[in-house]
């Protein structure tokens, strides 16, 4: 494993499921609970849609970058097919929901929504790490970190 700063890199089966992977590995200590998380995760965005559509980490990155439009930063968080669904209806909410039906279904990439599903479903604040990924508005290894939605019923 790739280790800085107190931070290891695990390898996870790069299948389509490598976030859900990746989270297993770090729970359980392998690959397991992947699809259980997969399903999770697609509950806690379908039923929380409205509270993903206006996540504050959108609007935290467009106060600290004003190049950027909130639904473009929006857009760009999606999968191909939350993309579509949200060029189609023009609905945020739509979107979300559009991206819970990718989460069922295994071996589809994930997108920035479902790092925020999965902070959500492990209640812990989850650190991501991206690399130079050749796209103006980000920054080389730019780290991030999302803090869970509390639930009222916990």
């Amino acid at each position: 494993p790739y280790t800085t700063l107190f931070r290891s890199a695990l390898k996870a089966t790069p299948n389509g499921d490598c976030l859900f992977n990746a989270i297993s590995l770090l729970v359980r200590g392998n690959e397991l609970a992947a699809m259980l998380l997969r399903l999770l995760v697609a509950g806690e965005l379908y039923f929380n849609a409205l509270f993903y559509a206006d996540h504050h980490v959108f609007v935290d990155t467009i106060r600290s970058n004003s190049d950027l439009s909130l639904d473009t930063l929006f857009t760009v968080a999606l999968t191909e097919a939350g993309a579509d669904e949200c060029s189609k209806n023009r609905s945020k909410t739509d979107a979300v929901k559009s991206e819970a039906l990718v989460a069922c279904t295994r071996g589809e990439w994930s997108s920035f929504l479902h790092i925020l599903g999965i902070a959500s479903v492990l209640s812990k604040q989850v650190q991501s790490i991206y690399p130079d990924v050749n796209f103006p508005h980000s920054q080389n290894s730019e780290t991030k970190s999302i803090c869970h939605k509390r639930s009222s019923w916990r």
